[in-house]
């Protein structure tokens, strides 16, 4: 009787490089993904391995406009490198001493940057912050990290934020290579009044204790955390609050500060915070908020979420609470970093 052998399926890795290897003249992640029929970011996953080992090169898409097309993946030929058993045998000899050492190897990209660069590659468009990290498989704080590495060093880049509030990304002219998730900054400083304040990682948005601006332990389709009721608006409350007075924002700004929250739940947040008399509409179209001069004091959970201390309300003395008297604050309050960091932890 002949026992027949049962066939293995192939590997992702295998279908990737089978799929790569019919396309000799270059093809997108995405139009691999789809002949391959397995998702975009595992593709994009498994070509940054190949060209980690040197079995795949990439070459970026050419610009249009001031946008940047998909990049394009190629195959390399099997020849390229020579067979372990051809490789030149050292000599007795010791080389000379003054001889020059080999130039090290060329440093290569971050994986999770060449994933990253790969979705916004096949967005030449723009897209969100929030769909780009969806789009990658990477976590929330991991996948915002990169973004602003990439930016950093010219490998991904903003758009001008549009008539909806939303800020898009798009792939940057920068080399991968030196792309740092180290050098994500961690601190942004207020160019109107030079205040500087902790950048917001989606990991840590809702992340405090006490009030209902914490995380309930949900995720939303986007991978953000689902906040408790009201917590949305108490997040965009304390953000502008630490802006200060002063300081025009959007909804889409608003969104990324906060890990890249939906810009219209934000502009929900934003007009009812102006209905409390917290905010103001400064521009209608697009549409842009600011703090009102003199704010009510925040609430306990707001305070919780600053990360500039609430001033507190003057006294007069006389233990009436009239503070009618009293100067007004410039809502302008300097805070050292040692208490920034303490009141951020």
């Amino acid at each position: 009787m002949t026992t027949t052998t049962p066939t293995t399926a192939p590997t992702t890795a295998e279908t990737v490089a089978r799929t790569l290897a019919n396309h000799p003249d270059g093809i997108t992640v995405r139009d691999l993904a789809t002949e391959a029929g397995i998702g975009a970011s595992t593709a994009a996953k498994a070509l940054a391995t190949m060209e980690t080992t040197g079995t795949a090169t990439r070459t970026p898409g050419p610009a249009n406009g001031n946008r940047k097309s998909a990049d394009i993946w190629h195959p390399v030929a099997d020849d390229a490198a020579a067979p372990a058993d051809e490789a030149p045998v050292a000599d007795d000899a010791a080389a000379p001493a003054d001889e020059a050492p080999a130039p090290a190897a060329p440093r290569q990209p971050d994986l999770k940057v060449l994933i990253m660069a790969g979705v916004l590659g096949d967005h030449p468009d723009g897209v969100s912050a929030a769909v780009a990290i969806a789009e990658s498989g990477l976590a929330p704080a991991t996948g915002d990290t990169i973004l602003a590495a990439m930016e950093v060093a010219g490998a991904a880049r903003r758009l001008p934020v549009g008539d909806d509030g939303e800020e898009l990304w798009v792939r940057g002219d920068g080399d991968l290579a030196t792309v740092d998730p180290a050098n994500a900054p961690t601190h942004v400083t207020c160019p109107t009044c030079g205040h500087t304040r902790r950048v917001r990682r989606p990991s840590a948005t809702g992340r405090r204790t006490g009030g209902t601006g914490r995380a309930t332990g949900d995720i939303n389709s986007d991978g953000s955390p689902k906040l408790g009721k009201n917590g949305l608006r108490n997040l965009v409350e304390a953000f502008m609050r630490d802006l200060g007075p002063g300081h025009d924002v959007t909804p889409g700004t608003a969104g990324r500060e906060l890990g890249g929250r939906s810009s219209g739940a934000c502009l929900n947040a934003m007009n009812a915070l102006t209905g409390l008399g917290v905010l103001v509409m400064t521009n209608p179209a697009p549409v842009h908020f600011a703090l009102v001069d003199n704010p009510p004091a925040p609430s306990p959970e707001v305070a919780a979420l600053m990360t500039r201390p609430a001033a507190a309300p003057a006294s007069d003395g006389d233990g009436d609470g009239d503070t009618s008297d009293a100067p007004a604050s410039d809502g302008d309050t300097t805070v050292t970093p040692a208490a920034d960091e303490a009141l951020a932890a």
